[in-house]
């Protein structure tokens, strides 16, 4: 197979294979380096002895005055071979037999690494990454117990002692040094005097026991903080963003998160915190007191977003229109980021989707409306916690695309991000709760049956209480490479029926994990959820309160797809119902009953995808996907059986954007019909990954 300028090999094209000496020298590398690790500090390498040494020299030409048999270490500067040029015959092949042998020497071995007194004023989170360390170092095992006679190297040194110096800075001590001293073992009862670390003179030699002393220096504390650049904001609300503060030991990874809790305002285009008044005093003070400058360049506080584009979307369960269909999008939205200089958000918007071959048509199936104001308060109360609310008339599809709605609904978003809470510990880090509110007033239409468009119902109040849990250990929620994600809800729905006694509510669970192989160049990703409904009430007066209350799967950009399928044909009604006539709940008269919107929808899903990614190795940033899709809707939890299960497969491409934002297209086979659709093709076009 081919092989590219940068190593990767070419899978689409036939060529003669390539021997290439650097990378050869750099396996080579990693093999000397490994075996270091090993603790055999003196490992050297060669090409063959002095009996191999005619093999090369009849076969290659290689000149006889060339020494093979010299032991070595650089394998850089030392070439004991030469890359075999490719025949001009492509059916004829020369083929080399590289011969190396290492030479390990003696090897040098610890038994215990001892981390006192510096862990008596470790937290956890610190004491889990020494645990790690000292694991990834092959010198405890999976229970933190030390290996004995563990090969030791200087480069495991090395990184103990940083990672001790790391920790003292955290602490404020950003002159501190760190000496390590080893101990050999004299007999059964006694060690040796503690000595500073030589692994040259300890070669060969099994330590018992290392251990760290520390000259600590005078500990920075900051003293104050100057701010450059404001203009509106206010001087509050960037002391605020600061995690430190006067007093506070000076920390890297509190300058950090500062930094990164200011740019989140999105008030500023530049920030940037720089300690001034370090190394002036004495090493034997006690004290070090720095400055901290913090500079901000402010955005402009008014903001004009708008957008004019096309794009493709599923069609919905419908009689007219089939397939993908091809709309125009735009939207206009205006703000002020920095009301009163408090970080307040304030500002309204409009959208409006419709087909493109057919824009008079305001009030189709596709086209979809929606405008409001909006305000958003990064900081309420002065604390971390974040508010969100907005008033919007909006008409279009519902979420899963089952019927046509027209509602005016206003709603709030408390959510809250625990990592600012738990910081210096990590444990907060990727944890948020959400709290939304929302009351509605909302009628609906079924969907246009033969280019019959039926009436709105009666609008119809209800409210939505839903607390909301979200975990997020993924390196990049856009395009992961490693990781995991997990959300548990609880939706409430409060509508004339809750005077009753009735109470209504869904649970619903996401998780997702992303694996990664061969350098991440294969990503293996599965997806599941799983949501239930409990209620007294009918699926009629569920739909009627709020058109998404009930599951429906199926298609690509809704809450539960399953990508073979047109969108919510996974549903309660089965070919079997269809063919008894008992799935026909449609009305003949023009004036739609509730029944009419209840669409088959069922009160538990189960949805489930597996996504293996790859690079294409052709084009820079475009990747390679195959893909399967499972959905399977019921009324209830006790109907579930595998006649249910819906199952597709497919492949896609996927190409990376600016900023990682994957740009998709996906074609996708089912593998049983269902009482709606039947086995064909189905093509997706769209953005970001499915979760």
């Amino acid at each position: 197979k081919g092989v590219a300028v940068n190593r990767e090999i070419s899978t689409l094209r036939s060529a003669s294979g390539i021997l290439q000496e650097a990378k050869l020298n750099q396996d080579l590398i990693k093999l000397i380096r490994r075996l270091q690790s090993l603790g055999y500090a003196q490992v050297s390498v060669r090409c063959s002895s002095d009996q191999k040494q005619s093999i090369f020299s009849t076969s290659l030409g290689v000149n006889s005055s060339r020494q093979l048999d010299i032991w070595s270490t650089d394998v850089n500067r030392y070439r004991c071979y030469r890359v075999i040029p490719d025949h001009q015959e492509r059916y004829q092949r020369q083929l080399l037999t590289l011969l190396v042998e290492f030479h390990l020497g003696k090897r040098t071995r610890l038994n215990f690494v001892d981390f006192y007194p510096f862990d008596q004023t470790m937290d956890e989170q610190t004491i889990d990454e020494k645990i790690d360390l000292l694991k990834g170092l092959e010198l405890v095992d999976d229970l933190a117990l030390p290996i004995t006679q563990a090969g030791f190297s200087q480069d495991k040194l090395n990184l103990l002692t940083n990672f001790l110096l790391s920790f003292l800075k955290g602490q404020g001590y950003l002159r501190a040094q760190i000496r390590p001293y080893c101990q050999l073992k004299v007999n059964k009862a006694s060690l040796s005097k503690e000595k500073i670390c030589d692994l040259e003179d300890l070669y060969g030699e099994v330590i018992e026991r290392v251990s760290f002393k520390a000259e600590l220096g005078p500990k920075a504390e900051v003293n104050g903080l100057i701010i450059h650049g404001q203009l509106l904001t206010q001087e509050e609300l960037l002391r605020r963003e600061v995690l430190l503060w006067s007093g506070s030991p000076l920390s890297a990874d509190a300058i950090l998160l500062s930094q990164s809790n200011l740019r989140g305002l999105g008030l500023f285009r530049s920030v940037n915190i720089k300690p001034i008044g370090l190394g002036q005093i004495p090493q034997d003070a006690l004290i070090e007191p720095v400055t901290l400058v913090l500079n901000v360049e402010e955005n402009l506080p008014w903001l004009l977003d708008s957008y004019l584009g096309l794009r493709l979307t599923d069609q919905t369960v419908s009689n007219e229109l089939k397939g993908l269909n091809l709309l125009y999008t735009s939207a206009l939205t205006i703000r002020h980021r920095n009301v009163q200089g408090k970080g307040w958000e304030l500002g309204g918007g409009v959208s409006h989707d419709n087909l493109l071959l057919n824009p008079t048509d305001i009030e189709g199936d596709n086209a979809s409306w929606a405008v409001g104001p909006f305000f958003k308060n990064p900081r309420l109360f002065n604390s971390y916690a974040q508010l969100f609310t907005e008033l919007v008339f909006e008409q279009g599809l519902s979420g899963q695309r089952t019927s046509y709605l027209q509602r005016l609904r206003g709603k709030g978003t408390l959510s809250y991000n625990f990592y600012n809470l738990s910081f210096p510990r990590r444990w907060g880090q990727g944890l948020t709760f959400e709290l939304e509110l929302e009351a509605r007033l909302e009628r609906q239409r079924p969907l246009a049956r033969y280019s019959e468009r039926r009436a709105f119902t009666e609008a119809t109040p209800s409210f939505n209480i839903a607390p909301t849990l979200v975990y997020d250990q993924r390196d990049n929620p856009i395009h992961p490479t490693r990781g995991f994600y997990l959300t548990a809800g609880l939706d409430f729905l409060g509508s004339q029926d809750l005077f009753k006694g009735i109470v209504s509510y869904k649970e619903t669970l996401s998780a997702q994990w992303v694996g990664a192989w061969f350098k991440k160049q294969l990503l293996f990703v599965p997806s599941l959820k799983f949501g239930a409904v409990q209620s007294q009430l009918s699926d009629a007066q569920l739909t009627m309160s709020n058109a998404d209350f009930l599951f429906t799967a199926g298609g690509d950009g809704v809450i539960y797809p399953v990508r073979g399928y047109p969108a919510s044909v996974i549903n309660t009604c089965t070919i079997a119902k269809r063919s008894q006539d008992l799935c026909e709940t449609l009305s003949n008269e023009f004036t739609p009953n509730p029944s009419d919107l209840v669409n088959f929808a069922g009160r538990t899903v189960f949805n489930m995808s597996v996504e293996a990614r790859f690079p294409s190795f052709l084009v820079n940033q475009l990747w390679l996907a195959g893909f399967a899709d499972i959905g399977t809707v019921s009324e209830n939890l006790s109907r579930f059986d595998t006649q249910r299960l819906y199952p597709s497969i497919g492949a896609g491409v996927r190409y990376l954007l600016p900023g990682q934002v994957p740009l998709r297209f996906d074609i996708a086979y089912p593998l049983r019909e269902t009482a709606f659709s039947t086995q064909s093709l189905a093509y997706h076009f769209n953005f970001f990954y499915v979760l």
